[in-house]
C-alpha cells in the first residue's frame, strides 16, 4: 500500500461514515504541487461526541490503532488526536472541529 492508497483509504472510511473532514498539512500541500517531506496525514474532522462509536467502527480493523479515550480527549484543548497509527507506519492527526466551526457556507 502506498501513501496515496492509505490517504484514499482514510478518506473512503470517513466518507462512508458520513464524517465531514478536510485534509490539511503536508499531504494537502503535496496535492497542490508544493512538495513537503513529512509523511503524515492531518485531518480536521467534524465529529460530535455522539458519533464517536461510529468513528471507532470505521477504523476498527487490525491495521489501525485508535483508542476511544484518546478520541474523546480530542474535545479538550488542544483539540487533537495524535498517534492514530495506520499501515506503513504513517501516522495521522485529527483535529476536532468545534461546534459551528466547520459548516459549509450557504449559497
Amino acid at each position: 500500500m502506498t501513501e496515496q492508497d492509505l490517504l484514499l483509504n482514510y478518506v473512503r472510511r470517513l466518507n462512508v461514515g458520513g464524517f465531514s473532514c478536510m485534509l490539511t498539512g503536508s499531504m494537502a500541500s503535496n496535492a497542490w504541487g508544493i512538495p513537503r517531506t513529512t509523511h503524515d496525514l492531518d485531518f480536521v474532522i467534524q465529529l460530535p461526541p455522539s458519533n464517536v462509536p461510529s468513528f471507532m467502527r470505521a477504523f476498527s480493523d487490525a491495521d489501525y490503532f485508535i483508542d476511544e479515550a484518546s478520541v474523546r480527549a480530542a474535545y479538550m484543548p488542544p483539540h487533537q488526536l495524535r498517534r492514530w497509527a495506520a499501515p506503513l507506519g504513517v501516522s495521522a492527526e485529527l483535529e476536532a472541529a468545534l461546534s459551528g466551526a466547520f459548516r459549509p457556507k450557504s449559497t
